[in-house]
């Protein structure tokens, strides 16, 4: 087994890829309350660890899941792989089997910092944050070292009722790991915090490495989400195929994974009622239509499959959209559409977005990250506003939120965001949406801990109206 630093090589048939995926998507059901992991039916090859079919499909369902709108279907595939990790560790046959484990680690964590350094510019060019994965590789080294000093301890004294092994270890010492990669444990008062650092007794070796394991699965979340071309998967029928199979496999048993429900979604009647549920990005398109009465092509495809994930159905767009461009338009926008000479053209444009033309392809929100990234121009109001607005249209645009929801910790929260906004304006993002999201919750520990960040805006309108609207 691994941790699953790197990737399967060479190339694979897409019938291949299907059936790693799919195996490992009924194992998982297989591992729930009412199922025995005994029971699972399909080819077990697929599951060897290690093995190269195991990484096609474990890497695989990482592309579906950050690739997917659905933050539950990534909730669960992770939780799912972390009880498959610590089975795995619970089940090793022999020392040898163990040490294996730990040196395969090690020589993993090491191929990984090299490969970072030697290529700082594959990192400049897709923002990905190399602090964040070497700490997290020296950590995970450090720990492992640790147990292959020791071994014959952890292995055979698993269960740390007795401690018959001569070694310098001992049941009352520590493993000390930095606060943020366990914060699960931490929010649910599971672990002891001293200096910033949680404190894990040896005995808990197993539940400590899963952690790390799960945490290891959302930096790879975020950082994946990152990198250039990234967004072109969301509109790949394969994935999205897959994806549908992977919903459906799931609900099966665990009926946890489910779109917004159809009493929620956005129509031609609520929608101005939803709109402060919007990410400040959508928000700012939508409020700029409703004032110009016109966007440019790129802002409107942005507005127009949001609306279309976040439930809006495809009769109610055109009507949305025949109401706005049936108006005259303002003298500064830069579209002089109109529905009256251009209704077909914009027809046609609206039921390609609904994948009703052209390639019929299902087109998804792009990412937070790809809108942090759009240069200045035309259709400057669809980019990130943490990253390019002043500080006084950002305090303007938030200071809605504040009024419509009556929050209460304005100063508090607006300093966080504009102390954070320029260097990380999804972490700013995020900070609005849990501000808002613990006042209607009540509870601090939601927003603090939970690392659940959303990576698109309609992640973050789904995250909300489940809450606000139950």
């Amino acid at each position: 087994m691994s941790f699953y630093l790197k990737p399967p090589r060479n190339r694979a048939f897409l019938f291949t890829i299907q059936s790693c995926v799919l195996a490992r998507l009924n194992y998982f059901n297989c591992l729930s309350e009412r199922n025995n992991s005994k029971n699972f039916t399909s080819d077990f090859e697929y599951l060897i660890a290690d093995s190269a079919f195991d990484r096609i499909g474990h890497f695989t369902l990482r592309l579906l899941y950050q690739t997917s709108d659905l933050v539950l279907l990534k909730d669960i595939v992770i939780k799912k792989e972390k009880e498959v990790f610590y089975l795995r560790l619970s089940n090793f046959s022999s020392v040898t089997e163990f040490k294996k484990f730990l040196n395969t680690t090690v020589k993993h964590c090491d191929e990984a910092v090299d490969n970072f350094v030697t290529q700082p510019e594959v990192l400049q060019y897709h923002h990905i944050d190399f602090d964040s994965w070497h700490e997290f590789l020296n950590t995970l080294k450090t720990i492992i070292m640790e147990l292959k000093t020791n071994t014959s301890y952890f292995f055979l004294n698993q269960s740390c009722s007795s401690c018959s092994v001569s070694t310098n270890a001992s049941c009352e010492e520590y493993f000390k790991v930095p606060f943020k990669m366990c914060s699960s444990l931490v929010s649910t008062r599971q672990a002891i915090i001293k200096k910033g650092y949680v404190i894990f007794p040896y005995k808990k070796w197993k539940e400590l490495l899963s952690e790390l394991f799960e945490y290891h699965l959302y930096i790879a979340v975020k950082q994946a989400n990152k990198l250039k071309h990234y967004h072109l998967l969301r509109s790949d029928r394969r994935f999205t195929d897959l994806i549908n199979d992977a919903i459906n496999i799931l609900r099966i048993n665990k009926r946890e994974i489910c779109d917004i429900d159809k009493n929620k979604s956005i129509n031609i009647n609520n929608i101005k009622s939803m709109k402060m549920l919007f990410p400040p990005c959508m928000s700012n398109l939508y409020n700029k239509l409703t004032e110009h009465h016109r966007l440019t092509h790129d802002n409107r495809y942005q507005l127009t499959v949001f609306l279309k994930n976040i439930g809006m159905s495809f009769q109610d767009a055109l009507v949305f959209w025949k109401s706005e461009y049936s108006k005259c338009f303002h003298k500064d926008s830069h579209c002089k559409c109109s529905w009256q000479q251009n209704g077909k053209r914009l027809i046609y444009s609206i039921r390609h977005m609904y994948g009703l033309e052209g390639r019929r392809a299902n087109y998804r929100s792009h990412s937070c990250n790809y809108l942090q990234e759009l240069r200045y121009g035309a259709s400057s109001e669809g980019r990130c506003p943490f990253k390019y607005l002043s500080n006084d249209s950002l305090y303007k645009c938030l200071n809605k939120y504040y009024v419509y929801h009556k929050l209460n910790n304005k100063k508090t929260v607006f300093d966080s965001i504009f102390a954070i906004k320029n260097k990380n304006p999804s972490l700013a993002c995020h900070i609005l949406h849990s501000s808002i999201k613990e006042i209607v919750l009540n509870d601090k520990n939601d927003a603090v801990l939970k690392r659940n960040h959303h990576l698109t805006p309609v992640q973050y309108f789904s995250s909300l109206s489940s809450i606000i609207n139950k």
